[in-house]
């Protein structure tokens, strides 16, 4: 007795919506899920309903969407025809089918997808002997683990799932992109319920597709009829704290002027900073900005009322603007020199180059392994760190231009020394510094960062320094050392 499930296209569209400037509501309601039984064939016909106008994309599939300030909110449901064909037996005989429901939101914090239903049963139409046949979920979960395709088609679990239906699913992008509270698959089929969580995103992306599978398992005591059930697939947008550096840049800048999904660097703002708010409770804010200029990302964190990159950097361009770097006019790092095994950086003469070194893997190793390269960043000269605009041991001029991104700069003493109650949110690291005879001290023991402020003694230029202990404090370096930066959002 052959059993055809097939899939019936959709027919009909609405989209719900949430007032509100974070939470944003779809239904792609995955509705009518019925078995229709007649004569000797069963057909699983899946239907889409959403709510309201809507133009679909194409004939085979349903798109929509919601737009509220500027987020966005696409669910696709694909209607594919599905084909599956049992033979049963007395034991029951076992199939399944897979629904595709694909998501994507512009939202920084992504999106939560779930299924509900009114009842767990598929309820046939027709009235039998004065009451209606239905086919319940699963009779339990097997301890918790589920079944398995073999262990739900076995005769051995009839008596839990026998003309039972149950689910599975599993989330396209996988584990790296569902958030810490989420899951990203379900191997085993369980009962369904009346409110099941399927994908947890916990950011913003491209479409991926979530994959629903339907498992039923029926023998010939099924009477013929039609089975139906209402399904809704459920996405709405996860919330976005109000005072972390997501909210603030999203209010301010706005859902879609990123890069490479990350918002740049050179969009701070004083308001976006004094608006986050600083270190409570234990509770530092945090995120990850991408420097325009070459594309290398960057954590941040608000440090007392600073906003800090917690990150050294590691910018190695020669052609500065205003509109991307903290120059007053464009400009260009001119004879710039590798530091590494150079003396003329690092003698009387090293103030008129311009010396940087990017860290390679000999400095990796050198400092112990304990660091990526990315971590490490660049080692610069004064020259080179404040644009070429310094290039004498001038003690009386404190560097209004540098390197660091539009809107950042090298911090001035004052403001580092603010920064050193943070000092484990600042993460500083121990990969050494340049000195005379051109070669790495400390490589494993301490670091240090420039700062903007000039010393009225020798050496030259207040720094920040950590040792080996982890303590961090300020003094002095000579302008031709190589040290690291920490640039600070500008406050005015």
């Amino acid at each position: 007795m052959p059993i055809n499930i097939s899939n019936i296209k959709p027919f009909a569209c609405r989209v719900t919506r949430i007032n509100g400037t974070r939470n944003k509501l779809i239904t792609s309601n995955l509705a009518r899920k019925g078995f229709n039984i007649l004569g000797t064939t069963v057909v699983l016909m899946l239907f889409f309903i959403c709510f309201a106008p809507i133009n679909k994309s194409s004939a085979e599939s349903v798109r929509f969407a919601v737009d509220a300030t500027g987020d966005r909110l696409e669910v696709t449901v694909p209607s594919t025809p599905v084909q599956l064909v049992l033979t049963p037996s007395s034991d029951g005989s076992f199939g399944s089918a897979d629904v595709v429901v694909s998501a994507s939101t512009t939202n920084i914090t992504g999106y939560y997808l779930t299924m509900s239903a009114n009842t767990t049963s598929l309820t046939g139409n027709t009235v039998i002997n004065g009451s209606r046949y239905t086919i319940d979920t699963l009779a339990g979960d097997n301890n918790g683990s589920g079944y398995t395709a073999s262990e739900f088609a076995s005769s051995s679990t009839n008596e839990y799932t026998m003309n039972k239906w149950g689910y599975k699913w599993n989330y396209a992008g996988g584990a790296s992109e569902v958030a810490a509270d989420g899951d990203w698959h379900q191997d085993n089929y369980y009962p369904i319920a009346t409110n099941v969580g399927l994908t947890k995103t916990k950011a913003n992306g491209n479409p991926k597709a979530t994959t629903v599978n339907f498992g039923v398992k029926l023998n010939n005591d099924v009477p013929a009829d039609s089975y139906e059930i209402e399904l809704d697939f459920i996405a709405v947008t996860n919330e976005i704290p109000d005072s972390s550096f997501e909210h603030v840049f999203y209010k301010v800048v706005g859902p879609t002027n990123k890069l490479n999904g990350y918002y740049k660097m050179q969009d701070m703002t004083p308001s976006i900073c004094s608006r986050v708010p600083s270190p409570a409770n234990g509770v530092v804010q945090t995120t990850t900005l991408i420097d325009a200029r070459d594309q290398k990302t960057y954590t941040v964190a608000k440090l007392g009322d600073d906003c800090w990159m917690t990150q050294n950097l590691s910018f190695e361009g020669t052609s500065l603007s205003p509109s991307t770097s903290n120059v007053t006019t464009s400009r260009s790092i001119s004879n710039p020199q590798d530091s590494k095994g150079n003396s003329q950086c690092y003698n009387a003469n090293g103030y008129n180059y311009a010396c940087n070194h990017k860290a390679n893997l000999e400095d990796m190793a050198a400092s112990g392994d304990i660091y990526g390269l990315s971590e490490i960043g660049t080692w610069y000269n004064y020259m080179y760190a404040t644009a070429g605009t310094i290039s004498t041991d001038n003690n009386s001029v404190d560097a209004t231009e540098d390197i660091c991104p539009s809107n950042w700069k090298m911090p001035s003493i004052t403001e580092a020394q603010s920064m050193l109650s943070y000092a484990s949110a600042f993460s500083p690291i121990k990969a050494g510094f340049y000195a005379p005879g051109n070669a790495l001290f400390y490589a494993s023991s301490a670091s240090r960062w420039w700062t903007s402020t000039t010393s009225t003694s020798s050496p030259a230029i207040k720094r920040i320094d950590i040792n080996y202990d982890n303590y961090l404090w300020t003094s002095g370096a000579a302008r031709y050392s190589g040290e690291f930066i920490r640039c600070i959002a500008k406050n005015q």
